[in-house]
């Protein structure tokens, strides 16, 4: 990999090679930034952008002895701290377009209830909107707000929470379409919305597309993907199922997918190895408790069996012995 970045620099002059949510990197991957940044050292024409939570690492022993390891090397620390009031007034300003000496009230109370965070910021306005506390005054065709009920209302303390609320109050087909992306993690390629739609017996991708034009995922065409906007939302969503339905929507798209593996190749069982994988990681997050007909724990434990051995195929041998372990 060191090498093939190397290459790719001397042809195309430049590269940046950014990694987001590195709080989340197992061993394995932090082994290879770290060898990747080995192999690139006095190359200037390869940069690297990291970010991660610090609030989620306190307690990663691992991932801290890896930050200690990288200071090695020529890297600056950017902190991102909660924005400020006075940034809060420009950005009520430019969507309002209103003076900040008009915003600059509802700003110090929206920054007091956001506690400075970006995206509890844009879920609250949104919210805010929705009720009708901010509003447009027709008769001076403005935007305005009623800053009194604003201030006395009980909002939830963390974002989570209030993204639940919202979209608990979205449309039944918004809120399924949500949970059903939900539960493939932070994007949903396009197959698989084709498969599920069939499945579902419903247009799940006009469902999906409705869910981006309220923000909550974003539709990238180029990469065939609808994609979470924000983990949280991603986490949200998948907050607005109990265990057990989760449990039991895992396991029927993962034998849906399998049943469309078989149809698309029926002779060799397997196919494309990206579909069979997730549908096997569907199934055993679905788990025991979803099976519901006979015969399907010999499926699944087949399943298992099946991409084990083409896990020790690929040599991933980490990956087989957890999948022979659910089989």
């Amino acid at each position: 990999f060191g090498k093939l970045l190397l290459t790719l620099a001397s042809i195309w002059g430049q590269i940046s090679v950014c990694i987001d949510d590195l709080q989340w990197a197992d061993p394995a991957s932090l082994l290879l930034i770290s060898y990747l940044m080995s192999s690139a050292a006095g190359c200037s024409s390869i940069f690297f952008t990291f970010s991660y939570r610090d609030d989620e690492v306190s307690n990663n022993g691992r991932f801290n002895a890896w930050l200690y390891s990288i200071s090695s090397f020529p890297v600056k620390v950017i902190t991102l701290k909660e924005i400020s009031p006075g940034s809060v007034t420009s950005i009520l300003s430019d969507s309002l377009h209103l003076s900040p000496r008009l915003t600059r009230p509802l700003a110090s109370v929206l920054h007091h209830k956001t506690r400075g965070n970006p995206l509890f910021l844009r879920q609250l306005i949104e919210l805010l909107r929705e009720q009708g506390l901010i509003f447009i005054d027709w008769s001076h065709t403005r935007w305005t707000w009623d800053l009194n009920k604003i201030i006395n209302t009980e909002l939830h303390s963390d974002v989570l929470a209030l993204l639940v609320s919202e979209m608990q109050g979205l449309p039944t087909d918004l809120q399924f379409g949500l949970k059903v992306a939900s539960c493939w993690g932070s994007c949903v390629k396009y197959s698989i919305v084709d498969i599920l739609s069939e499945e579902l017996k419903v247009d799940l991708a006009a469902i999906l597309k409705k869910v981006c034009k309220r923000s909550f995922m974003t539709n990238i065409s180029d990469d065939a993907v609808f994609r979470f906007s924000h983990d949280k939302i991603e986490q949200a969503a998948h907050d607005l199922m109990p265990e057990q339905q989760r449990r039991k929507y895992h396991m029927r798209f993962g034998l849906a997918l399998f049943s469309n593996i078989l149809n698309s190749y029926p002779n060799a069982g397997v196919g494309d190895d990206e579909l069979f994988f997730a549908a096997v990681n569907q199934t055993n997050s679905g788990g025991p408790s979803a099976v519901t007909k006979t015969g399907q724990k010999s499926l699944v434990a087949g399943l298992n069996l099946k991409a084990g051995r083409r896990a020790i195929e690929l040599s991933d041998y980490r990956a087989a012995f957890k999948l022979f372990k659910h089989g």
